[in-house]
């Protein structure tokens, strides 16, 4: 799905869009580096980005961690089906992979 058309079947604001894009952002900066840590324990110096999103989307570190996330708007983005979520977040993490 495009990021345009998950934007506009989500029913969310602009706003709502950017804010949880800055907390998936707050998100990963607050679990990666465990995260890389662990994939370095198995010999990797990377993980993709579909991991990425993955690892902040099961995380939900976005709102039990106030990464800036309120409890109304993240039940609106939990209520979205998951493809739609991940093609909200995605702009957030532009690289193909992230590591140490």
């Amino acid at each position: 799905m495009t990021y345009a058309k998950a934007v506009k079947s989500s029913g969310l604001t602009t706003e709502e869009v950017t804010t949880i894009q800055r907390a998936a952002q707050s998100t990963w900066d607050y679990v990666g580096g465990d995260m890389l840590a662990a994939v370095a324990e198995e010999g990797r110096d990377s993980v993709p980005r579909s991991h990425v999103i993955e690892i902040v989307l099961d995380a939900d570190y976005m709102v039990m961690s106030n990464r800036g996330l309120d409890k109304n708007l993240h039940s609106k983005f939990k209520a979205l089906k998951y493809d739609v979520q991940i093609s909200i977040i995605t702009p957030a993490f532009p690289f193909k992979s992230y590591g140490m």
